[in-house]
């Protein structure tokens, strides 16, 4: 049983290991990120009904940055239907990337409570915690209850 959490454990970590520290896309992917944007608003006015094209420019957005348009779009994405626990993972995700780990545990919270067995969130929830508690911010989330129930589904979490 703790097999497929490790397994998942060690993806995410991969995944943010190539984050660049500073949370910010280079000048040049910048344009090309600019670009996706609007053939994805485009795609958006030939189907306005369809989550997933609104989760698409929610992520398009946190690639470039732009809490506000992740925010939005993420919004749009649920208002049409999309189902929580992928906006509010999608939103946790770029939270994470902003160094913002407050924000991104409560949204890895919230996507757990619409899909508790998601092992993607259990996963990213764990990293969320683990910044959280290395950067030494205070936090209104009760760290300990959210540390013992991540360690009952076997994460580790270093002294």
């Amino acid at each position: 049983m703790r097999a497929p959490y490790q397994a998942a454990l060690l993806v995410t970590a991969l995944l943010f290991a190539a984050t660049p520290a500073s949370g910010k896309t280079p000048e040049i992917d910048l344009q090309e990120w600019e670009f996706h944007i609007a053939s994805l608003k485009r795609r958006l006015e030939l189907e306005p009904g369809n989550p997933n094209h609104y989760l698409r420019v929610a992520q398009a957005y946190s690639a470039i940055g732009d809490s506000r348009q992740v925010i939005d779009y993420a919004r749009m994405a649920q208002d049409r239907g999309a189902h929580s626990a992928q906006a509010y993972l999608l939103l946790g995700d770029h939270y994470l990337k902003m160094h913002r780990f407050e924000k991104a545990l409560r949204s890895y919270d919230r996507s757990l409570r619409s899909a508790p067995g998601s092992v993607a969130a259990w996963a990213r929830a764990w990293r969320a915690l683990y910044e959280l508690r290395r950067s030494g911010e205070r936090s209104d989330v009760d760290v300990g209850m959210f540390a013992a129930d991540l360690q009952s589904r076997g994460f580790y979490f270093p002294k």
